[in-house]
């Protein structure tokens, strides 16, 4: 056990050669800052992953217009298929006994008035429905209900932070002006977790900047041009599955319904939010165990050069270890004393690198957009990993000086 007395003399030692410690402690910095970023950006992603599953539902299954190229287009014209549309909604309910809830959305292309960027905000037609399909909650007011719908009133709900932006036109009952129309704001949104990067099939929505008015009502891109053979389709279809039905062979199930009614035609994609993250989760897995064993070996190489430094030191302080065995120093007090210093070292590299790792978490995360999340748990386990390093590091420099022959080691010059 490293006692006090050790740990002072090895501290003092230590500072006698300031600039060949700060020398040695720098490769155990670097790999502790490696592993303290890895980790923070591996618990940041991990976080994002369980809060889009939260929002979206584990049990959820999306409907969205598929990437089609110039021949696909008009091979699905050729079949008469219309895309995803109001009526896909109907089929779902009728055909498929497994949904809890199927709503359908589209985005919309106008501008709201009163924001000093238009482009911080995101317009939606949705049905009614949205509301128990993504488990939206509202903080003041109402959300949207079948009648507002059925009637194409002009009301609209707004997101957490699209009514902080409007100011005094965004709390309930003030009027908006969305594109060509004024609606009147009947519900807002309860702020919702922020989602950093998923995968680009995912891509949630941020009801937060969402302004959700009710499908039918909303205006149109060109007021002066309805078409009506696109006025009733969706950019997307959300089915929140029975929490006891299995969301594989149900997604399945509702593929093979949409097919029958679009003539046979692929002309929609069907993603399980579910299964994409747990995909997205274990590729992230194999690139943080990547990062993580470079991050080892930077920590290894820097403790060899830690214990190539304590065996220099046992070679210059020869006759210093013969003098201190002469007056009574046991080989247990030599041994302590050299694993002390080695222990101080990477310590000390241990904390420098926990200090640098949290900056380049932070800068990582401003840089490329990532949520870091740096934990207790993690630092813990960087210091930890630090301090066996120094154990090891110093073990083999510690065995060699304490076994010195004090007589030999007197006669040292």
């Amino acid at each position: 056990m490293i006692d006090r007395s050790s740990l002072r003399h090895a501290a003092r030692e230590l500072m006698r050669r300031r600039f060949r410690s700060l020398l040695s402690t720098l490769g155990v910095m670097f790999g502790v800052m490696a592993i303290v970023a890895t980790l923070a950006v591996a618990e940041g992603a991990k976080r994002d992953m369980l809060d889009a599953l939260r929002q979206i539902g584990a049990n959820t299954v999306v409907l969205r217009p598929a990437n089609m190229t110039a021949e696909q287009q008009i091979a699905v014209s050729e079949r008469q298929s219309t895309g995803l549309t109001l009526g896909d909604l109907t089929r779902i309910r009728n055909g498929f006994e497994g949904a809890e809830a199927v709503a359908g959305l589209r985005g919309v292309r106008a501008t709201v008035e009163g924001l000093a960027d238009p482009g911080s905000v995101e317009v939606v037609a949705a049905t009614a429905s949205l509301k128990e399909a993504l488990g939206l909650d509202t903080a003041m007011g109402r959300f949207l209900v079948d009648s507002d719908v059925e009637y194409r009133r002009q009301v609209v709900v707004l997101g957490a932070d699209a009514a902080r932006q409007l100011n005094w036109r965004g709390v309930v009952g003030a009027g908006i002006r969305v594109g060509d129309r004024v609606y009147r704001v009947v519900g807002v949104l309860r702020d919702r977790p922020r989602i950093g990067r998923l995968p680009s099939a995912l891509s949630v929505r941020d009801y937060n900047r969402a302004v959700i008015v009710p499908i039918g009502a909303d205006p149109p891109a060109d007021p002066f041009i309805v078409n009506a053979a696109t006025a009733g389709r969706l950019s997307e279809v959300v089915i929140r599955v029975l929490p006891q039905e299995p969301v594989g062979p149900a997604a399945e199930a509702i593929r093979q319904l949409i097919l029958r009614n679009h003539n046979a035609t692929h002309d929609f994609m069907t993603i399980l939010p579910r299964a994409l993250i747990e995909q997205e989760q274990a590729s992230r897995r194999l690139l943080n165990g990547t990062l993580a064993a470079f991050a080892a070996v930077l920590l290894l190489i820097g403790g060899i050069g830690i214990s190539n430094i304590m065996l220099a030191n046992v070679t210059e302080r020869t006759r210093e270890i013969g003098i201190r065995r002469a007056i009574g120093a046991s080989e247990r007090d030599i041994s302590l004393e050299f694993i002390s210093e080695a222990v101080l070292l990477t310590f000390a590299g241990g904390v420098l690198g926990t200090l640098f790792g949290i900056v380049a978490a932070i800068i990582l995360a401003s840089l490329g957009g990532w949520r870091v999340a740096i934990t207790p748990w993690s630092i813990m386990a960087a210091l930890g990993m630090a301090a066996l390093v120094g154990i090891l590091a110093g073990y083999h420099p510690a065995r060699a000086a304490a076994r010195l022959n004090p007589v030999e080691a007197l006669r040292h010059s």
